[in-house]
């Protein structure tokens, strides 16, 4: 704790009249409470005091050699903002001396007299005051706190704020004794960055905030604190790897909610599964981009008076039976008219020149409908959304009236399926919710699956073998030897069960440590959700400096 510039009053009796032209502070004593510093003299004006100090010293130690120097170059004075006397500002002005370094091989020639008892290096605070910034700052924002401070006055601007806190939150504390801590991790930048928090599990306090998860951050604080002895964590590979590779010797362990969770996640979409029924509901399908476009083309031909759509329709059969290899004579034939017809119906002409104007135009779009169609959009609201100004609504619900009248009648067609399944199957209906809490709880509200517990061999030893896991993890059983139970979740046979069975296999240790020690990751939890009300009191803007202030030092 630093020391403050204490004050002491001199007594005047009342009979004494002072001179008028004195101050307040005229007749007070300042004693800065250092050795090598004394008092020259006192100026005050409105709201404020400048104390003149000078350092009494006859040398000073080259603050980048240490070499102690008696040659003196110059003065010079140093300006620093302590804290209020009275509701004054006091403003100390130190007399401060500049020396010849001595030391040949030291860089710097001259230096001058450091303070460093008093303020920082550069600095025109004292330690007292940027302590009372940073105390205020790190419970308010920046604004708040540089609002606040002037009624202490002090002046300092919210960056000034920011900046003290940052500062302060440079590094992590670097003496730590901990021996139970606990580690996790979370998202700096979903899905992009995440960091690490360590908590004491002794003290329930965070101790350290690490830049990421599995890189050089998190290895180089493991090299620093050897004497750690347990670690919870959860079952994450970057943890795991990380300590077996730095400090070996460690007793991990898992965390006993994420086992349980684990489990849960694993176990009830399989018993879910076993207990469904066999039938399958139909899916309401969406016609292909080719059934689309034969559809879309066929209402475009049909557009027209008859007389247009039959010479259209002659047409496009004509053209058919050309490609096929058949004569102009032998397609008249076929359809009943004469070759002199065909012959200029199909002779250097494109269908185009069949076309009237809504046609040619529906007929550009063809492709894209049919896209868009395919992808599930298909009523004629959203189709004029998509398409924009290209096509109308009115022309877009003409040529597709064909193609809905068709996904209608299905779509009827799979709704009445799906319902007579659904009206005959709601007696043995259970939900996840509940297969959950008759694992978890060895209860369930549903009658079906407690009859199903005891008619189906299955179910009852799949819900068993679950059920013992969570006595396991809770400390409700005698027999605790994992081991035992991993054999059995594999003697099940069930894929499911036995693959978790071999992820707990691989980590067998911490999850024995787990049910053997009480400790657990619970505390990291709720420092998490510390962590990030936190960043979102500060807009998710926060850098890791501020942050590990915020979360470190706001205890």
């Amino acid at each position: 704790m630093q020391q403050a510039i204490s004050t002491t009053y001199k007594y005047t009796s009342k009979k004494e009249n002072p001179p008028t032209n004195r101050g307040l502070f005229h007749d007070f004593r300042f004693s800065p409470g250092y050795d090598n510093l004394q008092q020259d003299g006192i100026s005050e004006a409105v709201g404020s005091l400048t104390v003149f100090l000078h350092t009494a010293g006859k040398g000073a130690s080259c603050p980048y050699c240490g070499h102690f120097s008696h040659r003196l170059h110059s003065y010079y004075s140093r300006h620093i903002q302590d804290l209020e006397v009275y509701g004054h500002t006091l403003e100390l002005v130190i007399k401060v001396g500049k020396y010849y370094c001595e030391n040949v091989s030291c860089p710097r020639k001259i230096f001058c007299e450091p303070l460093s008892f008093l303020a920082r290096r550069y600095g025109r605070r004292s330690y007292l005051v940027e302590e009372r910034i940073r105390s205020i700052s790190l419970e308010l924002t920046s604004r708040k706190a540089s609002s606040l401070l002037q009624l202490f006055h002090i002046t300092a601007s919210s960056s000034s704020c920011l900046r003290i806190l940052q500062q302060c939150g440079q590094h992590n504390p670097m003496h730590n004794k901990s021996i139970y801590v606990g580690i996790d991790d979370f998202a700096y930048k979903k899905g992009k960055d995440y960091m690490s928090v360590v908590v004491d599990q002794m003290t329930h306090m965070p101790i350290a905030l690490l830049e990421d998860r599995n890189g050089e951050a998190l290895d180089n604080w493991l090299t620093r604190n050897p004497q750690i002895q347990y670690i919870t964590r959860d079952r994450g590979r970057c943890f795991t790897e990380a300590i077996n590779r730095i400090i070996p010797g460690v007793t991990q362990i898992c965390d006993r909610f994420h086992l349980t969770k684990n489990m849960t996640d694993t176990m009830i979409p399989e018993i879910e599964k076993m207990i469904r029924q066999t039938k399958q509901k139909l899916k309401y399908e969406y016609p292909d981009r080719d059934t689309a476009s034969s559809l879309i083309l066929q209402d475009i031909f049909n557009m027209g008076d008859v007389r247009h759509r039959e010479k259209l329709k002659i047409y496009r059969e004509s053209l058919n039976l050309k490609m096929q290899g058949m004569t102009i004579e032998q397609t008249a034939a076929h359809l009943g008219k004469k070759s002199r017809y065909i012959y200029k119906l199909i002779h250097n002409r494109r269908i185009g020149a069949y076309l009237n104007e809504q046609q040619k135009t529906a007929l550009k779009y063809v492709s894209e409908l049919a896209t868009i169609i395919s992808a599930g959009c298909i009523t004629r609201k959203i189709l004029a959304q998509k398409m924009g100004s290209k096509i109308s609504g009115a022309l877009i619900g003409r040529i597709t009236s064909s193609l809905r009248k068709m996904y209608q009648q299905k779509r009827k067609e799979v709704k009445e399926h799906n319902e007579s399944i659904e009206n005959g199957s709601k007696t043995q209906r259970v939900s996840q919710n509940q297969i959950r809490k008759y694992i978890l709880k060895g209860e369930s509200d549903n009658p079906k699956l407690a009859e199903l517990y005891k008619s189906s061999p299955q179910i009852k030893e799949l819900l068993s073998v679950c059920q013992n896991f969570r006595d396991m993890i809770n400390g409700n059983t005698y027999d605790k030897d994992i081991r035992k139970w991993i054999e059995k979740a594999k003697a099940t046979r069930n894929m499911a069960l036995t693959n978790f069975a071999y992820g707990i296999e691989k980590d067998w240790e911490a999850v024995q440590a787990a049910i053997d020690i009480p400790f657990s990751n619970g505390l990291l939890e709720g420092t998490v959700n510390k962590i990030k009300a936190v960043k979102r009191q500060m807009y998710n803007r926060a850098g890791s400096k501020l942050l590990r202030a915020k979360i470190l030092y706001s205890q």
